[in-house]
């Protein structure tokens, strides 16, 4: 299904449920991840809240996750190793940009942008220094951010490109899956739930739900769900005849539990 397809099923839940609210189901961890745990990223860029469908913002990665060890992992898909000089040089120019907090002031008088997601910066070195703007990307042609952001920007931007580009792929067994109800039965035939993969349903209350799966189960779901981004939601129908779109990403180190 694609970004439009998903935005129709996700409109048309049953009994007009509003399209908030993302329900955590636990699910049973059979084995041990194959990444080990880390403790935060030293370097963190993602994008917070916009216009988006049900359960998206539960699946959308960050966009870069730079660790102290100098693993970068670009939108939980990709990575690449940084050698020690070239990963304090962009912790240092991060500290510097995200500790001077005039450097996350919008400049009075430049458009008001409706409906776009928050970028947000967050480094941590002795301390944690954060800076989120709203609408950054949409409005670096009109200025509106001081230009050290903007070069910090563009600082992640070549790691994360070169991550995507060249990088090795990131696919540790632990995957987040989302589920979220859909009400019409599709026109066409779907295939039925992946028996290796647990059966996540949304309540009567719900539009989506989301659980971590470990080790087999998160092989499962990586094998036997489509998944070309984030955007990839399939749907399936239940043993009982109910229909869900599933979609799901791999878990960076420090979201594994």
């Amino acid at each position: 299904m694609d970004r439009r397809g998903f935005l129709t099923a996700a409109a048309v839940v049953a009994g007009g449920v509003a399209l908030s609210g993302e329900a955590a189901a636990a699910a049973p961890r059979d084995e041990a991840a194959t990444t080990p745990r880390r403790r935060g990223p030293a370097l963190l860029w993602e994008e917070e809240g916009g216009f988006v469908p049900a359960g998206y913002l539960a699946l959308r990665p960050p966009k870069l996750a730079v660790y102290g060890d100098g693993l970068a992992v670009a939108d939980a898909a990709r990575s690449v190793r940084l050698r020690q000089g070239r990963l304090d040089d962009l912790l240092d120019f991060a500290v510097d940009v995200l500790s001077n907090r005039a450097n996350g002031v919008k400049r009075p008088g430049t458009p008001v942008v409706a409906d776009v997601p928050t970028t947000k910066f967050t480094a941590r070195r002795f301390r944690t220094w954060s800076i989120a703007a709203e609408a950054l990307e949409v409005l670096r042609e009109h200025r509106a951010y001081p230009r050290p952001l903007y070069d910090l920007l563009d600082r992640c931007t070549g790691l994360r490109d070169q991550a995507l580009r060249s990088g090795r792929p990131f696919a540790p067994d632990a995957v987040r899956l989302v589920v979220v109800r859909v009400a019409q039965p599709p026109a066409t035939p779907v295939r039925p739930w992946p028996e290796r993969v647990p059966l996540l349903v949304p309540g009567p209350n719900m539009v989506s739900r989301t659980t971590d799966l470990y080790g087999r189960a998160a092989r499962a779901a990586a094998r036997d769900i489509p998944h070309r981004d984030a955007w990839s939601f399939t749907t399936f129908r239940t043993r009982d005849a109910r229909f869900v779109a599933a979609g799901w990403r791999r878990l960076l180190p420090h979201e594994q539990d």
